[in-house]
């Protein structure tokens, strides 16, 4: 059988062990880096390397790969602490795995993978943790608030963040204009999915989810000169379906919805003050204030966790902290440049939507959580290769059949 399938299948089981494995203990992060290393060796063996990126891309490759990751060695050693100093290496070695490995699979099969890893991490939930999952959508309350669906041991806002990535994808996928989509499969996929986002009350990923689906959707309508009239009714089709059944769902069950997101709870409703997130935010904006090498060089990758005794929840503060404002607002900026761009020159055959999808997901879900740039979770590797993506039609060869 030839290589790139069998690169594809390590890939996947990568991505898989990477969700599990805070139940897996210190094993699991041995046998992720031996996945992904024979993965990636296989893809040497039938790569393309004919193709080449664009600017965006280059500039955005150079600005994650060099400064930030030098910068948060550098500040690192600087305040002494080593551990962070192999953090940085790692995360520049995350950074030119993705670059090298979007360069060699486009992005719609390289999400296949992620989606199919994915599935089998939700599966394997649903059949080792079924009553979890059962008592978290009972919006079952414990003396310590509202229980939340926690996978595999993950904090719930972690493992929504990579479920959530996956359902931006299928719902990129629901809406793509150019192929006709294999709806038997994406729309159970999706309510899976949606159902365990759901479990972990998680609502930065819902909130980041809407406004992905309506992006998408605008972007990726059909127009009726230029798309089969069949399409087009499907694409209508399926839209109004879903409507439908969010209004329908909103009516009939408001109540539960208002359980199930902790909407009028002391400690996470509206007026929690974003569960507490504006006091945090408050106070490590002060802090940084009152560090002038913090705010203009930062404090080193991850080291929030261990300099102070809470997380912002907020990806651009916690960058500021990591690496300072000036590089945080470069990175920012260049992010949100390229998906403008991605959607500016939108078409069905050389852009990928989802690449779009993932970009939006995860700027807005940023707002509320700090996993913009990370590694270490299954979403993190997946997110780089969308912002390092090459920006070219698909290949002919592809490493697995896609979803």
């Amino acid at each position: 059988m030839k290589l790139d399938f069998f690169a594809g299948w390590f890939a996947v089981m990568a991505f898989y062990l990477a969700g599990i494995s805070p139940a897996g203990g210190a094993f699991v992060p041995q046998l992720i880096a031996i996945f992904f290393l024979v993965a990636f060796g296989l893809i040497v063996r039938a790569s393309h390397p004919e193709n080449s990126s664009r600017e965006e891309q280059k500039i955005l490759f150079w600005i994650l790969a060099v400064p930030c990751a030098f910068l948060s060695a550098l500040t690192s050693a600087f305040y002494e602490n080593f551990q962070l100093i192999a953090y940085s290496i790692l995360f520049t070695l995350t950074i030119f795995s993705a670059k090298w490995i979007s360069t060699k699979y486009d992005f719609h099969s390289l999400a296949s993978l992620y989606l199919y890893a994915c599935a089998f991490l939700v599966l394997t939930l649903v059949i080792l943790d079924f009553d979890s999952i059962r008592v978290a959508l009972s919006a079952t309350q414990t003396n310590k608030g509202l229980f939340r669906l926690r996978p595999f041991g993950n904090h719930p806002n972690l493992a929504a963040h990579f479920i959530g990535t996956a359902a931006a994808l299928l719902i990129a996928r629901m809406f793509r204009i150019d192929t006709k989509p294999n709806y038997f499969v994406i729309i159970p996929l999706l309510f899976l999915f949606l159902t365990i986002i759901l479990a972990t009350s998680s609502r930065g990923s819902i909130l980041a989810l809407l406004v992905t689906s309506i992006i998408v959707v605008v972007i990726t309508r059909p127009k009726e000169e230029a798309t089969p009239t069949v399409l087009a009714r499907q694409h209508n089709l399926v839209l109004f379906i879903a409507l439908l059944g969010i209004a329908a769902l909103v009516i009939w069950k408001s109540d539960y919805i208002l359980e199930i997101l902790d909407i009028n709870s002391a400690s996470r409703g509206i007026n929690s003050g974003g569960t507490g997130r504006f006091q945090n935010w408050a106070a490590f904006i002060e802090m940084i204030q009152d560090q002038p090498l913090v705010l203009f060089f930062g404090h080193g990758f991850r080291s929030w966790s261990d300099e102070i005794a809470f997380d912002s929840d907020n990806s651009y503060i916690t960058l500021i902290y990591e690496i300072g404002l000036p590089l945080t607002l470069l990175v920012t900026v260049l992010l949100v440049r390229v998906l403008i761009n991605s959607i500016r020159n939108f078409d069905s055959v050389t852009m990928s939507p989802e690449i779009i999808a993932v970009l939006i997901f995860a700027l807005v879900e940023s707002i509320f959580a700090r996993y913009l740039i990370s590694i270490g979770n299954p979403a993190s590797f997946i997110i780089l290769a969308a912002f390092l993506a090459v920006q070219l039609p698909p290949h002919q060869i592809k490493p697995m059949s896609v979803i």
